[in-house]
């Protein structure tokens, strides 16, 4: 039982970190074809990272805050502006 509700949390981190890097990503006027490529993946992984569908390791986190000129703590905070 346990584990089924971390998982579900776990999916919700995901999905709030996919629309956050969205709209961030939205405001920059940057495409999604441009992140992957930037990121070195396909694009549908990325897409699916966007959708919540899958995570992605903290890595690529890294790398995402980076195209998009933002820190952990906005991340964090939603201070998405």
């Amino acid at each position: 039982m346990k584990q089924t509700r971390r998982s579900a949390t776990v999916k919700q981190v995901e999905k709030l970190w996919g629309k956050s890097i969205k709209v961030l990503r939205e405001k920059k006027n940057i495409q999604q074809w441009q992140m992957a490529k930037q990121l070195g993946m396909t694009f549908s992984n990325y897409t699916k990272i966007e959708r919540g569908i899958i995570g992605c390791r903290l890595g690529v986190a890294v790398q995402i805050c980076g195209i998009l000129g933002i820190g952990k703590i906005e991340i964090e905070s939603g201070d998405n502006t």
